[in-house]
């Protein structure tokens, strides 16, 4: 009936959030806050792209790149992702099975990307890495195939072991709201 626990491994339920939504901010949220805060290193008036936008990664991404004043064009799955990806803040959304990236890279972005952040895979992953500025960022998870390599450009994969540091991160930027944590199944 008691347990002993490392402090580093509890994380407080953020207010407006259910059990089993804050269950998804230890993974996904912790990837999704490493991704915005370390990885890409995004800040006010950055560009930003999130492909994979409706999913857990993904729509946590979206809205912790808004906080910290990015500007994002989310990729999501079908009519309902891109409603969802427009509802939590994106400033463009497209569907990518249906629509082209790269006409919508030039529209979203017309002096390239900041940033990328892939959580999917995707066949538009070169015209996303062709979209980057130099200088420019990009990273995925684990799992997700690498897209291809350019010599000025930062590349970063992201593993389930970010830290307790980023899902605290997490917990504090869903507590300071707007935020929404949408468990789907």
């Amino acid at each position: 009936q008691f347990v002993v626990v490392d402090v580093d491994h509890l994380w407080p339920v953020p207010p407006r959030l259910t059990l089993p939504q804050a269950a998804a901010l230890p993974v996904d949220g912790g990837l999704a806050m490493h991704a915005v805060a370390v990885a890409l290193a995004l800040g006010p008036g950055d560009t930003a792209l999130v492909f994979g936008a409706s999913g857990g990664i993904g729509h946590m991404a979206l809205q912790f790149a808004r906080q910290r004043g990015a500007r994002v064009l989310a990729v999501a799955s079908g009519a309902d992702g891109v409603a969802l990806a427009e509802r939590l803040g994106a400033d463009m959304a497209i569907d990518g099975r249906r629509h082209a990236l790269a006409p919508a890279l030039r529209i979203f972005a017309p002096d390239g990307l900041d940033a990328a952040l892939l959580t999917a895979q995707t066949p538009d992953a070169g015209v996303i890495v062709d979209a980057l500025r130099p200088g420019g960022r990009i990273a995925w998870p684990r799992g997700v195939p690498a897209p291809p390599e350019r010599d000025d450009i930062a590349a970063s994969t992201l593993g389930a072991g970010v830290g307790a540091r980023q899902v605290h991160a997490a917990c504090r930027a869903a507590a300071r709201g707007p935020f929404h944590l949408h468990v789907d199944a």
